[in-house]
């Protein structure tokens, strides 16, 4: 089961608020807005509303602002998640790690960039092999610079590019 908790609690909380924030301002426009449509159109309409109908208003409106507030945490962890996985990824590529492979789910946003980030690794990889075949060739000749071949095999061996 899947437990909704900040993974990058900065941006998310940014990300909330300022959703949170959008919505409200747009509720209280859009009141403030059927008021004065109302206040233009019959004034008494205003007077006579009751203590029933003023609540009944209220938890409409506090419902909207709860389902607005659920909306947006989800779709925080439709943008938060796809980010730590990314971030995750990339402190593992910059280790010399070029097997992480990046998955996110269908519905996840930021899908392009990691179907990209996908594509460069196996690139990189394909590269870094291409580069290792070559300097074990040179290591296989004999010549003065074996030294040189060796240091650079080492390095390259320092890079996993295969599980």
């Amino acid at each position: 089961m899947r437990h909704n908790k900040m993974i990058l609690k900065g941006f998310e909380q940014h990300f909330i608020l300022l959703s949170f924030l959008t919505v409200v301002t747009a509720l209280v426009l859009m009141i403030a807005a059927v008021i004065g449509i109302m206040w233009l159109v019959d004034p008494v309409l205003l007077g006579g509303a009751t203590l029933e109908d003023t609540l009944y208003v209220s938890a409409l409106g506090f419902g909207l602002l709860a389902a607005t507030y659920y909306y947006t945490l989800r779709v925080d962890h439709r943008v938060s998640g796809p980010v730590f996985v990314l971030l995750r990824n990339l402190d593992r590529m910059g280790t010399g790690d070029l097997t992480a492979e990046m998955r996110l789910r269908q519905q996840d946003h930021l899908k392009e960039i990691s179907d990209s980030y996908n594509l460069n690794i196996k690139s990189l990889c394909e590269q870094v092999q291409s580069i290792k075949a070559l300097a074990r060739q040179l290591q296989d000749e004999d010549g003065d610079n074996k030294e040189i071949v060796a240091r650079l095999l080492d390095q390259l061996d320092q890079i996993k590019t295969e599980n």
